[in-house]
């Protein structure tokens, strides 16, 4: 069994259950607004990458870290992947442990959060406390959103209606956003490097061109097919050329030509200049790279007409265009620069100048301009009112419930907090909280509540519903299932009346050492429980077979419910103790690593706080 995937799809699946009950609010960004009397500042920045394989996406957010250290910010980048060793990087590269959330890994000093994947904004903008941006590059499902199913069209619209700015590469990815999701975007173009993208010496015309084009053929938006079909309709007009191709991944398919491989960027750039025609088959791009970077290096351009490329691209002027999905036009425009080699220089000469207005230095004193803009406009931004109050001590749910829907019937300000007497929370966590309510994302929000005297010598915390919006309908305080989560903690006084009467029961046989009833009452409800709470009441039974020295049914519970929950660092740590007094040292040892290695099992109703030093007790 793959852990260390099954503990990601547990978290991802967490994130997806807050998009299912996430409730837009009314507040958006106004980039344009948060310009006016922004001054320049020395920013800490960390950008959130999904993975750093090499492809122009990678590459462009690689080129906006080194801009940015270049500039005298602070630059991080997380990501769960290993650092790379095909860009020489100049920012600081965290590695993250994959069952862990990346945004655990953000330094307290960032001040801004760019997010490089919309999947990424759910973990960033609800359990971080700095403004977050999203820098799109343009995915798949963006420009073929009408080729997704209804499930995934919602989720993808909920997805992109949490309110953060968003910057797009292009004019017709901002358009495309607009359209298929509502999203109010800001261009941010690309740039070329010029140190690797730069014009050859000479031209020498051959009248054998070599013709190169770039991309994987099992992509099929590429084109590459199409490009393969229209050189084969050149050859098959008697003309002479030499073919390249570059292509992250080996091809399937039979070549001839000369194939590179994963190139480096430097070796990349000489095989651009090596190049005299440079031919794109692509049927759409957000702000497509490789024609551009082909201009920079001296080869005139041959190219589907997609949106994308019309960024710079001027049919006549810098490049010659085809029709997407039509390998009969783009065999006609490279048969028309094979003959009139004056053309082709002619386009060439045009290209240098389209390649030199996409400088970095000006995409990024916008870049900059933006997110320091951004961090200002968080910093003196304006929350709703939130009132803090606190119920009386042993209460029942209903008593709870009966207090508290009271109260948000008749209070003017926009939310509530609950806490008991003795609990507290500090100023910082206050601003976090008030933070994520300005967005209206839910009615209500749960906190992690710590309870250090549940369980001897274990804390444990469980998410409890404490925050409730103004007239909403409160049924059951212990639902989770249309809340969110703040990423807060509380330490709590003991109440329980947050909590589901399954686990109240179970709790106050344990405080009084029944631990034959716990069995008893648990093996009676399991079956009616949700998938959310069966992992904490196999917990609950396997403290109470421990208690009552029933090792063997103990250890034969944890191991079936590791099976189905095995992210829940809890149980793994439970079985490491049960296989230590039965003596079995060796495995007892890799529970506690596999449990240490987990970490706190936060995404669940309730778990042992900090798991890694609880499992420190037993291992050297």
């Amino acid at each position: 069994m793959d852990i260390s995937a099954e503990i990601q799809q547990q978290y991802y699946k967490r994130i997806h259950s807050y998009l299912l009950n996430y409730k837009p609010g009314e507040k958006r960004w106004k980039i344009d607004n948060c310009m006016d009397g922004a001054k320049k500042r020395k920013l800490t920045v960390a950008y959130i990458m999904n993975h750093v394989r090499v492809c122009g996406g990678v590459k462009i957010i690689f080129e906006h870290t080194q801009r940015l250290v270049e500039r005298g910010h602070d630059v991080y980048i997380v990501s769960h992947a290993a650092r790379p060793d095909w860009f020489d990087l100049k920012a600081e590269f965290i590695t993250v442990p994959p069952q862990f959330s990346r945004v655990q890994y953000v330094s307290e000093d960032v001040d801004i959060i760019v997010c490089t994947v919309a999947d990424q904004l759910p973990e960033c903008f609800l359990l971080s406390n700095k403004p977050v941006v999203m820098f799109e590059q343009g995915d798949t499902y963006i420009f073929e959103f009408e080729k997704n199913p209804p499930g995934k069209k919602e989720y993808f619209a909920k997805l992109w209606s949490i309110p953060v700015p968003v910057f797009g590469v292009s004019k017709v990815l901002v358009d495309t956003l607009q359209r298929h999701l509502g999203v109010q975007g800001t261009i941010i173009h690309n740039a070329l490097d010029p140190n690797i993208y730069y014009p050859r010496a000479e031209h020498s015309n051959p009248s054998k061109p070599a013709i190169l084009f770039v991309g994987r053929e099992d992509v099929p938006f590429k084109g590459i097919q199409d490009v393969r079909k229209a050189l084969e309709i050149v050859r098959e007009s008697g003309r002479a050329f030499d073919e390249v191709w570059v292509t992250q991944v080996k091809p399937k398919s039979s070549f001839e030509g000369k194939l590179y491989v994963d190139p480096s960027q430097a070796e990349l750039g000489n095989i651009y200049r090596m190049c005299d025609i440079y031919v794109s088959g692509s049927y759409y791009e957000s702000f497509s790279l490789p024609p551009l970077e082909a201009m920079a290096c001296g080869c005139a351009v041959v190219s589907t007409d997609n949106e994308g490329v019309l960024e710079y691209a001027q049919h006549g002027v810098n490049c010659l265009l085809g029709k997407v999905g039509d390998p009969g036009s783009l065999a006609q425009r490279i048969i028309e620069l094979i003959d009139d080699q004056q053309k082709r220089e002619y386009l060439v000469q045009n290209g240098y100048q389209t390649a030199a207005r996409f400088n970095w230095n000006n995409i990024m004193s916008q870049w900059e301009d933006y997110l320091g803009a951004i961090v200002q406009n968080w910093e003196t931004g304006r929350y709703p009112g939130l009132l803090i109050k606190r119920l009386p001590s042993r209460l029942s749910q209903q008593e709870a419930i009966r207090i508290i829907q009271d109260a948000v019937s008749r209070m003017e300000e926009e939310y509530c907090l609950w806490l008991f007497e003795g609990e507290a929370l500090s100023d910082s966590d206050v601003e976090r909280i008030r933070h994520i309510l300005s967005h209206s994302l839910s009615s209500i929000y749960a906190l992690q509540v710590q309870y250090s005297k549940d369980i001897p010598e274990h804390p444990v915390a469980r998410l409890e519903n404490r925050i409730f919006k103004r007239h909403s309908i409160v049924s059951d305080v212990s639902d989770l299932s249309q809340s969110m989560v703040i990423p807060v903690q509380l330490e709590g006084v003991g109440d329980s009346c947050f909590l589901p009467d399954w686990l109240r029961e179970t709790r106050l046989q344990y405080s009084r050492g029944d631990y034959e009833g716990i069995i008893v009452h648990l093996k009676s409800r399991y079956a009616a429980l949700s998938q959310d709470d069966k992992p904490v009441a196999v917990k609950w039974l396997a403290l109470a077979l421990m208690e009552k020295d029933r090792l063997t049914d103990c250890m034969d519970v944890l191991s079936k419910a590791m099976q189905s929950f095995p992210s829940y660092s809890d149980l793994s740590y439970l079985l490491g103790r049960v296989l230590l007094f039965a003596g079995d040292v060796k495995r007892a040892e890799m529970c506690f690593k596999l449990a240490k290695t987990s970490g706190t099992a936060a995404l669940f109703k309730e778990y042992f706080h900090d798991m890694e030093k609880i499992c420190s007790m037993y291992l050297q």
